[in-house]
């Protein structure tokens, strides 16, 4: 009995602090025997409830604080009844507009009962948003993917090409080359004419000698 209302203390002061952060949704009622509490909670597509309440005896009185609790859907079919003395439950809706929780207190004593509502997105928008979040990884590993491709590609072909070409031919003549001296001659790199005293040819600076 102690350990029971051992932890419907620690229940009631959980969502004290919960009151405390969400004002709007959190609230503490006292009903008199017999008297029926109704909230109404407005939720869009794809959002859900998440409620918790407990009940406990306003005068102290012995013995759980048991109250009816049901949820009504927009169109007014109960979804939920349930009795007991506290519950936490997150309310799945399939459909927009208002959703009724009811509680009534069928005890021959007056309780108080605290609570707190929220609503939040619910799996359907959890799912989008973890679709989107793939999409967006998925479309950047593509483009990753085809920059490393270009890139191999660049550089594929600036080796083939010069491959192709062959070496760059040298700046100084072959060894053992000696222009004759005496006569005019050609430069062995560019082709031009040379002064057979020259050193570099005068065109491109290749070395005669």
């Amino acid at each position: 009995m102690r350990l029971a209302h051992f932890y419907s203390g620690l229940v009631a002061f959980l969502l004290i602090l919960l009151m405390l952060n969400e004002p709007v949704g959190a609230a503490s009622e006292v009903l008199s025997p017999g008297e029926i509490l109704t909230r109404t909670v407005h939720v869009t597509n794809g959002e859900d409830i998440n409620c918790t309440w407990v009940a406990t005896f306003t005068q102290g009185a012995f013995g759980p604080a048991l109250v009816t609790f049901a949820v009504f859907d927009p169109s007014g079919d109960e979804i939920l009844n349930y009795t007991s003395q506290s519950l936490t439950r997150t309310i799945f809706t399939d459909t927009s507009g208002d959703y009724r929780l009811r509680w009534t207190n069928i005890q021959s004593d007056s309780v108080t009962l605290t609570y707190y509502i929220n609503s939040f997105p619910g799996f359907d928008e959890v799912d989008d948003f973890i679709d989107a979040t793939l999409l967006a990884v998925m479309i950047g590993v593509v483009i990753l993917v085809a920059v490393v491709i270009i890139i191999t590609v660049v550089v594929l072909g600036s080796e083939k090409k010069r491959k192709e070409e062959g070496p760059a031919p040298p700046l100084y003549p072959a060894p053992g080359f000696q222009q004759p001296v005496g006569m005019p001659g050609k430069c062995p790199m560019c082709g031009r004419d040379v002064e057979s005293q020259g050193t570099f040819c005068p065109t491109c600076g290749a070395r005669l000698k």
